[in-house]
């Protein structure tokens, strides 16, 4: 039999044979020799150079359709095809072969990022590099960064995107980024192959330059106050956008929240705070603790006495950060100045006094005290006659001037008046001795 028809080959693949594929592909090879055939003497199938299947007739027997299936499972390397090859010869030695490229790629894309990882603190502006790895065709990659800043407020900081084309470059590619400011970063990157494999990588990253603040120890300086008791909570004292460790010293000594203080005298509180990206604070604070009262301080008159004509008053306190809060004399509370450690008064009038005295400690510690004295009315004869004596030189009635006036007033205007009667006979007894020493006979 002299024929020259080669055999027929029709591969076909699971899916469409020029996309890729995500795993292990199915194959089905189909031989023909139609027409005046010598028959197929053998078919052979090859998957990246190497024979899978072979089929042989051991005579010529008049076959003229032979098929096979098989599976490819060699993966793709830098975007090259799997080559598949399927030969047939039939027995007049008439040859034929076809051969497709399978695209295989069971691997997602590696996502790898150089200077940053994911839960990362730094105290220092951060520069790092998003990198893309995959053995073949990446189709696309992404990157997202998002922002929050220490006051809470979230914003898309930078975003890229890109598409690659076949053919494209295989291989790594990447992108770098800069992280300056303070705050807390999340940033999202995914890329996906030709061969629909996806992955994706999530990072947190805070920058954080800035000391932890450290509250409520600066009221404390200068401060006066009865006892100690540091009672606020960690959250409270210590203020930073990462975790942190605090220690409480005073006077030099450990000190545990809740204790109480009692014993007087200066004391130095310290605190000190160190977050996660190694920043450091330290709060100080010198104040005195005092629960004495002020000693109020009066003088120049004793309680329950009485005094002629006038009284002065002094009143004081000495020690350092104790002032006089209020002096009352009978009903009139007194005006003083911020501060005040002394105040003094002088009495004339006749009456009976009561002065109330309230002091305070810039600790608040307070202390009363009180005194009582009369100023009594004024008894000596000579006041008591010159005070008529002036009222009528200077042509004063003293009756008309106050109708008022009791018996005590009239006693002194009689005497006012005796007084005034000696005054003249004296003086008429002078101007008579004078005249007599002017005539007397010389000798």
């Amino acid at each position: 039999l002299c024929e020259n028809i080669s055999p027929e080959i029709d591969i076909q693949v699971e899916g469409s044979g020029e996309s890729w594929h995500s795993g292990p592909v199915k194959v089905h090879a189909d031989v023909t020799d139609s027409g005046l055939s010598a028959g197929i003497r053998s078919m052979k199938c090859y998957s990246a150079g190497e024979a899978i299947l072979q089929e042989e007739n051991v005579s010529s027997a008049g076959v003229v359709h032979m098929q096979a299936d098989f599976v490819v499972d060699t993966l793709s390397q830098g975007g090259n095809g799997i080559p598949v090859i399927v030969e047939a010869v039939d027995w007049a030695g008439n040859y034929h072969t076809e051969n497709i490229l399978l695209y295989i790629d069971n691997a997602a894309p590696v996502i790898q990022s150089e200077g940053i990882h994911d839960k990362m603190i730094t105290g220092e502006a951060l520069k790092g590099r998003i990198c893309f790895r995959e053995e073949n065709i990446l189709a696309c990659r992404k990157l997202e960064i998002w922002r929050t800043d220490p006051d809470g407020n979230r914003k898309l900081l930078e975003k890229k995107e890109e598409k690659e084309e076949m053919p494209a470059v295989f291989g790594e590619a990447g992108w770098d980024l800069s992280l300056g400011e303070d705050g807390v970063y999340e940033i999202y990157a995914a890329a996906m192959d030709l061969a629909g494999h996806k992955s994706e990588q999530r990072y947190q990253v805070i920058v954080d330059k800035t000391n932890p603040v450290i509250r409520y120890v600066d009221q404390m300086q200068g401060a006066y106050v009865p006892y100690f008791l540091w009672n606020y909570g960690k959250e409270e004292v210590v203020l930073d956008a990462t975790e942190y460790s605090y220690e409480i010293r005073l006077d030099g000594r450990f000190y545990n929240t809740g204790t109480r203080v009692v014993d007087e005298g200066a004391r130095m509180l310290q605190v000190k705070a160190v977050d996660a990206a190694g920043n450091k604070s330290t709060a100080e604070a010198v104040f005195q603790i005092d629960h004495t009262p002020p000693r109020i301080r009066i003088y120049d008159v004793e309680n329950g006495t009485s005094y002629e004509e006038t009284a002065t008053v002094s009143i004081s306190v000495d020690q350092k950060g104790e002032y006089l809060k209020g002096v009352h004399v009978n009903s009139e509370k007194k005006k003083l100045d911020a501060g005040c450690q002394i105040y003094q008064q002088t009495f004339e009038e006749p009456g009976d006094y009561l002065i109330r005295v309230l002091a305070e400690d810039l600790a608040g510690n307070q202390k009363n005290e009180q005194v009582t004295f009369r100023i009594e009315e004024q008894k000596r004869m000579a006041k008591g006659m010159w005070k008529p004596v002036t009222k009528i030189l200077k042509n004063e009635n003293p009756a008309a001037s106050n109708a008022a006036a009791d018996e005590t007033a009239e006693k002194e205007s009689g005497a006012a008046g005796l007084y005034l009667t000696l005054c003249f006979m004296a003086a008429g007894a002078a101007f008579g001795f004078r005249q007599w020493w002017i005539r007397r006979p010389a000798k």
